[in-house]
């Protein structure tokens, strides 16, 4: 909240003003994903883990783990109380790579519910202090056709899960 005070001393405008006013600022201040921190992505590519080492790390995993149930990357979707069945079709091209923590990862990919027109954006998490160490530690539904489950805010320097309702 502070920031956005600072901000609004410093000439944010009158549409940020109302839109706080009005009770938007959450939903309107929320991010699709989190920004990386320079510092720790500078790190992170010393390491070997870039974002494309990590799209390539998480295309692996959806790929072994499809073969494992015929071709189906095979998920529970806990908003609507039932499995999906879904082909994975591509990790989403980042601009920058996604780092939560010192060796905490993510990035989005798309897949297709089979047999639906329906497009799920699924966000893999992965762990490892090196590219060749990197393992999925969380799978997320973070939209179903666009709609989003969660978006990520900020908070004192930390990012976190802001939940839709």
């Amino acid at each position: 909240m502070a920031k956005i005070r600072q901000t609004l001393r410093h000439g944010a405008g009158p549409l940020l003003g109302l839109m706080l006013a009005l009770g938007l600022g959450a939903t309107a201040l929320a991010h699709d994903h989190p920004e990386g921190q320079p510092g720790a992505i500078a790190t992170a590519a010393r390491n070997g883990i870039t974002k494309d080492t990590l799209a390539q790390a998480i295309a692996n995993y959806m790929r072994e783990d499809a073969k494992k149930t015929g071709g189906l990357f095979l998920f529970y979707d806990p908003k609507e109380h039932h499995s999906l069945a879904l082909k994975f079709d591509h990790v989403v091209d980042m601009e920058a790579l996604c780092q939560i923590n010192s060796d905490t990862y993510f990035a989005c990919t798309l897949l297709n519910q089979v047999g639906s027109k329906n497009v799920y954006d699924v966000d893999v998490f992965m762990k490892g202090k090196t590219a060749k160490d990197l393992k999925v530690s969380q799978v997320l539904l973070h939209k179903k056709d666009g709609v989003p489950r969660y978006n990520w805010a900020e908070k004192h320097g930390r990012w976190y899960k802001a939940y839709v309702h």
